[in-house]
């Protein structure tokens, strides 16, 4: 089966497809299961509305989850919408439980597949509400790459993601701020919506050979995230990764001359260490997009005893409950990233290991 936005089912929420779909198994309201292909609507929909498409996959037939405002010709180019990528997470027997994507405006959903299909989102308010809002004033920034969940030492999720497009043909002449943001999917709260005043506002720090430094030291009983800002068209376009001990987001700017024509441009490797809390971004020849990380074990490791903070690995050690724990044991494991760059070449890229450890990883057999 195929559909287009010539068919009735696809005609009003179907647009441009802005990244890859996930097939997987979810539950029925029925207590059966079904599987389904799902993806976020894209832009340029006839209704111009965000929205979660969720396909029969023996079928073909297609379940629009629309969210967000309705679009109207009043809103103009800024008011419209459509849905960018989507990551899932899993219940305990490998159906998908819940959706997180990001749209246009800058708006991060969550929906609830544990029951069926819902009719919209799940925000912390069990409304159709997004958990959060990225913004610069009154400027949305949009969220293209499907965000990436690692586990929050203090109970939940903690959502990474990046904003920004490239999409527009005025896009690569764009200048405009975005950033990089981690909200906490905090299972206690339940106020709604989280405002950037909840978002702690973190400093970038460059060094002389242009390597970026951000400590994201929070007071997490204080904050539900933070964010860091990106300047002079840096941009997240592509899905963060995780491997072991670390997330990997890579960013992308324009090349100095902001030449549309011109496909290049540069990138930065930005390296989350759960067990320190401190992300180092290093400036990388060319453009990259979504990284996959290859790990060659140490031979040796060394443990410290000294405290990370924060984003502690909730995996290779429990947190207490100042929000602090043991770091894993340092690496001297040599770590590369491949990824292949806007022009199509392979880039490989040699990084240090931060805290390797091994990931603890069970399942529970059923007799």
């Amino acid at each position: 089966w195929d559909t287009t936005p010539t068919d009735v089912q696809s005609a009003t929420y179907l647009g441009h497809i802005m990244n890859r779909g996930i097939v997987g198994r979810i539950k029925t309201s029925a207590g059966g299961t079904q599987w389904v292909y799902m993806v976020g609507n894209g832009y340029e929909s006839t209704s111009n509305k965000a929205a979660l498409l969720v396909f029969d996959i023996a079928t073909g037939a297609m379940t629009p989850i629309p969210v967000g405002p309705t679009w109207t010709v009043a809103s103009g180019d800024a008011g419209r919408n459509g849905m960018g990528g989507i990551t899932v997470v899993y219940d305990n027997e490998r159906n998908i439980k819940l959706v997180y994507g990001g749209d246009r405006q800058g708006n991060l959903w969550r929906f609830d597949f544990s029951t069926g299909t819902p009719a919209g989102a799940k925000g912390f308010d069990n409304a159709s509400t997004p958990l959060f809002t990225a913004a610069s004033g009154a400027v949305r920034r949009p969220i293209t790459a499907a965000p990436r969940l690692v586990p929050h030492p203090l109970g939940g999720m903690l959502i990474v993601f990046g904003t920004g497009k490239l999409y527009d043909t005025t896009d690569s002449l764009d200048t405009s701020s975005q950033g990089i943001y981690a909200i906490w999917d905090k299972p206690q709260y339940t106020t709604g919506t989280i405002t950037s005043a909840q978002v702690k506002p973190l400093t970038v720090s460059t060094a002389a050979d242009a390597t970026r430094t951000i400590d994201t030291a929070v007071d997490w009983y204080s904050f539900m995230g933070w964010s860091a800002q990106l300047t002079g068209g840096e941009r997240i376009i592509s899905d963060p990764t995780a491997d072991t001990g670390s997330l990997t987001v890579t960013s992308y700017a324009p090349s100095a001359a902001l030449d549309p024509c011109n496909g290049g441009g540069v990138s930065y490797v930005y390296r989350f260490d759960f067990a320190t809390g401190v992300v180092t971004g290093m400036q990388v020849t060319g453009v990259v997009g979504a990284v996959v990380p290859l790990t060659i074990a140490p031979t040796t490791t060394t443990r410290t005893t000294t405290n990370g903070v924060n984003i502690s690995s909730g995996i290779s050690s429990a947190a207490s409950g100042s929000g602090t724990a043991s770091r894993p044991p340092t690496s001297s494991a040599q770590c590369r990233l491949y990824s292949t760059s806007i022009q199509g070449r392979p880039n490989v890229i040699a990084v240090n290991c931060p805290n390797f450890a091994p990931m603890r990883v069970w399942r529970q057999q059923v007799r």
